[in-house]
């Protein structure tokens, strides 16, 4: 199975880039990403929202069969094709910033190759004879023992189907040929890949969809990866319209580079192992309800964890939760969120981050009683924050009522068109500003040196640059501008730690 892959180059050499399954199995609802990449080939996300339409056609007649749109969020977004009847078609893709594109594909009849219970010999490669898969109950991929999965290959798992991976996978599609993973019957979600201890996993251009119908572990919901103790690589995947969320871990190592999850109830929950999530966006979470909160990300530490060059937009309760974990946070932008934009807990750093048009900015509050109780430290320089209700609401009382010693720093940026723009809620004692741009009368604002009180002079649009004559040009530390500084070009090669 290949994969036809288009696009069509602007005049600043953006280009509009697709695929789409050169054969693809009847009666199947197929994933439709769509991505806007620079001349490097990266994600543009200085695209902050485009609509595509697509219209699917009868290849022998061009009758139109469906149509439909998909919006682009800096620069990335999912659609979903209808089921087709056996025949040819031709899909379209149409934006007034790009030109014209189109595909070619054949849908036929399913060759499937049934794979159930403990895999051993030919079970363990998939897709090699150009069959798709289809998982019956639990598979188990033993501890001396690798899945290896073509590229282009379908796999669509039974209500309830699962895998157990004592050992490893190695599902390495290709932008040109993807790994899609789904429900055989789309009304009917399946359970969970559940990476045991000691295990590993390299999932590469994989799409997965329906996945994640199993009891919650944790806070909110189940989730369609479980990972214990492993090392695991996402790069370039797609978690769409999942029946849970993305991932769970407990003291997994994971990096997740350049992969987009959308309509999950979550992206994940981590914890206590390592994390680094680069260049993915975090689009859509489920609506919030009374029994969970469906945050973009939600992260517990105490180790280390990098979320950088990331997107969370339209989340339904918090884009980014660090709960106990220590995290950087870079190059990200965070907006439309429905409650708090960033919630922290204990010792967070903030590089050239944007925060716009949420209910809260950035929330700092202490740990509960039952974990390790720790003092929540901010640092945060070259950030903007616009348009909340809240800015800042800084904190020095955990959620047992006791007092606990905090450090704030903000260098080098912007609060501005905020209904409350610092809300120093229990007395925080060690708030430091300097070199930054807030209205008059901000808590503390005209402590620090070269602070400014005057309008700063952002662009009128969602880029929230500064204007030639602003006076926050060249008025940061260093002479450096004030506030965010722009999308930095590209996230870089994938780092390949388990193969």
């Amino acid at each position: 199975v290949c994969l036809l892959f288009a696009w069509a180059q602007s005049a600043d050499a953006a280009q509009l880039r697709f695929g789409y399954p050169a054969r693809v199995p009847a009666g199947r609802a197929i994933p439709l990403p769509i991505e806007i990449v620079d001349d490097a080939g990266q994600v543009d996300r200085n695209y902050w929202s485009r609509t595509v339409a697509w219209e699917l056609r009868q290849a022998d007649s061009e009758v139109v069969v469906d149509s439909g749109q998909v919006v682009l969020t800096n620069g990335r977004g999912c659609g979903l094709l209808p089921p087709l009847a056996p025949g040819a078609y031709s899909i379209h893709l149409a934006s007034p910033d790009f030109a014209e594109l189109v595909n070619h594909f054949e849908v036929v009849p399913g060759d499937y190759q049934t794979v159930s219970g403990v895999l051993s010999g030919a079970d363990l490669h998939w897709g090699a004879d150009a069959r798709w898969i289809r998982v019956t109950g639990e598979i188990e991929i033993p501890a001396e023992s690798e899945l290896v999965i073509e590229p282009g290959t379908f796999v669509l798992m039974e209500d309830a189907a699962g895998w157990v991976v004592r050992g490893g996978v190695k599902a390495m599609g290709t932008p040109a040929a993807p790994i899609v993973v789904d429900a055989l019957e789309q009304s009917m979600p399946w359970a969970q890949i559940y990476h045991m201890s000691n295990s590993r996993g390299a999932y590469r251009n994989f799409w997965i969809r329906g996945g994640g119908d199993v009891p919650k572990i944790f806070h909110a919901q189940g989730s369609a990866f479980y990972l214990v103790n492993s090392d695991i690589v996402f790069d370039q995947c797609v978690f769409f319209e999942l029946a849970g969320k993305g991932m769970d871990g407990n003291y997994a190592r994971v990096q997740v580079l350049d992969t987009l999850f959308q309509q999950c109830a979550s992206a994940g929950e981590l914890r206590r192992g390592t994390c680094h999530f680069r260049g993915c966006h975090f689009l859509d979470t489920w609506p919030a309800s009374h029994d969970a909160d469906y945050d973009g990300l939600y992260l517990v530490g105490p180790a280390e964890q990098r979320v950088t060059s990331c997107v969370f937009a339209r989340c339904s309760d918090d884009g980014l939760d660090t709960f106990t974990s220590s995290v950087l946070v870079r190059d990200t932008v965070f907006y439309d969120i429905a409650d708090k934009a960033l919630s922290i807990n204990t010792g967070v750093t903030l590089i050239n981050c944007l925060v716009f048009r949420n209910r809260l900015g950035v929330v700092q509050k202490g740990s509960k009683g039952e974990l390790p109780r720790k003092n929540p430290t901010l640092a945060a320089m070259h950030c903007t924050i616009a348009g909340c209700d809240i800015g800042y609401d800084l904190r020095n009382q955990n959620y047992d009522g006791m007092e606990i010693e905090t450090v704030e720093e903000i260098i080098n940026s912007i609060i501005w068109d905020c209904t409350q723009p610092i809300v120093n809620s229990y007395r925080a004692q060690n708030l430091y500003i300097r070199n930054s741009a807030f209205p008059a009368g901000t808590y503390k604002m005209t402590e620090g040196p070269g602070n400014i009180q005057s309008d700063p002079l952002l662009t009128p649009d969602e880029t929230f640059r500064l204007e030639p004559d602003s006076p926050c040009v060249g008025a940061g530390l260093g002479g450096q501008d004030m506030g965010w500084l722009g999308f930095g070009r590209g996230v870089g090669d994938s780092v390949w730690g388990v193969y």
